[in-house]
């Protein structure tokens, strides 16, 4: 048997239910601005991410040693991820701008091949795809593809 399945449009999806729609405003309204400002490092009471930074530093815009986790690249996916679909409710439309930027700075810190992932493009270029389980690089290419699917459905 054949199905054609198909999804509808998010925009056309309306979350209601008081619990819920609640979740998902907070997710627009306070999580958005805050995990920003931590990508950012722009909180002094929460630990630094470098998140924003080593890709600046990956694009050849500042100086710097990349600093974080080996897998915070992932951060920067999963808000631009968050912000799509905040986006298709209806909501978060004050990111709409700062996506663009960020979206424009992580394609400027994309080698020239298409890979992207500032710890290894930054800190270990030789060792690149030599240890698939604990490197992080489909993780975080895996998180970086669910954003771009996010913003394109």
């Amino acid at each position: 048997m054949k199905y054609n399945i198909s999804a509808p449009a998010l925009r056309n999806i309306k979350i209601s239910d008081p619990l819920f729609s609640h979740y998902a405003d907070m997710v627009a309204e306070k999580l958005l601005p805050y995990q920003w400002a931590v990508l950012n490092d722009r909180l002094p009471q929460v630990e630094k991410s470098y998140c924003v930074q080593n890709f600046r530093i990956a694009a050849g815009e500042i100086q710097g040693e990349r600093l974080g986790v080996v897998f915070c690249d992932t951060d920067a996916y999963k808000w631009l991820e968050t912000l799509a679909f905040c986006l298709e409710s209806g909501r978060g439309r004050e990111f709409e701008t700062t996506a663009d930027g960020l979206i424009e700075l992580i394609g400027r810190a994309q080698e020239p091949d298409g890979y992207l992932n500032t710890y290894f493009s930054l800190r270990c270029p030789e060792k690149k795809w030599t240890n698939l389980c604990e490197g992080h690089e489909l993780y975080c290419a895996g998180h970086l593809i669910e954003a771009a699917v996010a913003w394109h459905v």
